[in-house]
């Protein structure tokens, strides 16, 4: 089902939690909102799930009004599924019965209920904990617990709250993709929120990026990295070096040395995006650093290279030593921001 977010605001007091945020989200899609803490993101989430009401603005499933600041359809009317942070999971009631819990609230009959829970205990590999209790399962196994209470249902819209935060990164990898596993198979329309980057740009088909309660971009992964509208959105997804420049007849000055740019630029003073992986290791590279820092990340060395008394971030595949001299040159024209 789609989901059409139009121009809402929400206040709590004289604090703007979010505001004039619109998107839409086609049927079957996977969209993942993504900002720091206390951008907005579960906000926008309560809003559209019935939680709170907006100050302004509307919020459709389909063609039917569910939010605005005159009219909200209560939750269990909005057939929705949410998986939260904090799980939300009955201690007094076995995995089955919190599963089936939903579904005795929606009036399905025994032998629907029993059909539909064996069907999604198999997909989320729960089978044989059935009897247990919350209290008997790994932190794993509650979350597969979670999502399958929200799949069971049915649901035409998938809300999911940072639901892999307090998991270490092997586990919630596996869980991850059990959620897009199933999103695909259901064609659940989704709305993912998170802080975690990676797991962001792992799973979702676009991505809205929001800050202090409004929305930067929106677009799929690949434009959001390589293609950033804002100055925000550059520093905040990924690794980035950020530098001022003045642009010259044949080139544009910056604090490491001059560049080339590729098409001409109209302002005289820019700020300029350059990735690390955007640097090239070069024996005629006319920008010239000393290594002071060295990461190993997942398989990918990262230097911190000191060029002009400022620190640049630099990927490559080549081993480099503490104290190094390093030439380098950069492999396509800079991203470029008006200052």
């Amino acid at each position: 089902m789609k989901i059409r977010v139009s121009n809402i605001t929400k206040k709590f007091g004289k604090i703007i939690a979010v505001s004039n945020c619109s998107f839409e989200i086609n049927d079957g899609e996977f969209f993942v909102l993504l900002g720091p803490s206390g951008a907005g993101k579960t906000t926008i989430l309560d809003i559209i799930a019935g939680l709170e009401r907006p100050n302004n603005g509307e919020i459709y499933f389909g063609e039917e009004l569910v939010s605005s600041p005159f009219k909200v359809i209560e939750p269990r009317k909005r057939k929705i599924g949410m998986i939260f942070q904090d799980l939300a999971l009955w201690p007094h009631m076995t995995v089955y019965q919190n599963i089936e819990f939903g579904l005795k609230e929606r009036k399905y009959s025994k032998e629907e209920r029993n059909k539909k829970i064996f069907n999604i205990l198999e997909l989320t590999k729960l089978l044989s904990y059935k009897s247990s209790y919350p209290t008997q399962l790994s932190t794993g196994e509650k979350q597969r617990v979670a999502i399958a209470r929200a799949i069971v249902l049915d649901p035409d819209i998938l809300l999911v709250d940072e639901p892999l935060s307090n998991l270490d990164e092997k586990l919630a990898d596996e869980l991850r993709l059990e959620i897009q596993k199933l999103q695909r198979q259901f064609k659940i329309t989704t709305l993912y929120v998170t802080h975690n980057q990676r797991e962001a740009f792992d799973i979702a088909d676009k991505l809205i990026i929001i800050n202090q309660g409004k929305i930067e971009q929106i677009g799929n992964p690949e434009d959001i990295y390589n293609k950033p509208k804002s100055l925000f959105v550059a520093q905040f997804i990924g690794q980035s070096n950020i530098l001022k420049g003045n642009v010259t007849s044949d080139g544009i000055e910056t604090e490491i040395g001059k560049l080339p740019y590729n098409p001409p630029i109209k302002e005289d003073s820019i700020i300029i995006l350059i990735r690390p992986e955007d640097f090239e290791v070069s024996n005629d590279g006319s920008i010239v650093g000393i290594v002071v820092g060295r990461r190993f990340l997942s398989g990918e060395y990262y230097y911190e290279l000191l060029i002009n008394n400022n620190k640049i971030i630099v990927k490559s595949d080549e081993t480099f030593s503490l104290h190094e001299k390093v030439r380098l040159k950069v492999k396509k024209s800079p991203y470029i921001f008006n200052n």
